[in-house]
């Protein structure tokens, strides 16, 4: 059995740097946008108060799972809506966290929003890891 190695300060200062990642275009046949983003912990977010109380039920969906169809089924329209808007915050929130260069800031101060392919992929990367582009 090999010995566990103590992991570098080298390499922990090179992982706090960020990781490069390819993301959808802002637009149809236009290049993809390249960022270099951080995974910023949900469960640290929410302590320091960055993800407000409102949001708690969206963070505990993308924890510990939806719910299945059945229970979606009985929930209102409103009630529906209002779940989409509180996952669309969440995802905005770890835009802004996870976000390096360019910083969310920039693409604000450049007239740009992140596209919902965007946010998405954005929020994959940094919940399941960059293993999930593979």
């Amino acid at each position: 059995m090999e010995e566990l190695k103590i992991t570098s300060i080298e390499k922990l200062n090179k992982l706090g740097r960020g990781k490069v990642v390819q993301l959808p275009p802002f637009f149809p046949d236009e290049e993809p946008f390249v960022a270099r983003i951080k995974n910023p912990n949900l469960m640290n977010l929410l302590s320091k108060g960055k993800i407000p109380n409102t949001l708690i039920h969206a963070v505990d969906k993308v924890m510990f799972g939806a719910e299945d169809h059945q229970d979606k089924k009985r929930k209102s329209k409103e009630e529906q809506l209002d779940e989409v808007k509180q996952m669309t915050e969440l995802f905005e929130i770890i835009a802004q966290e996870a976000l390096l260069e360019p910083t969310y800031d920039d693409l604000k101060a450049a007239n740009l929003e992140l596209t919902m392919q965007q946010s998405l992929e954005v929020f994959n990367i940094t919940q399941e890891g960059v293993k999930s582009l593979e």
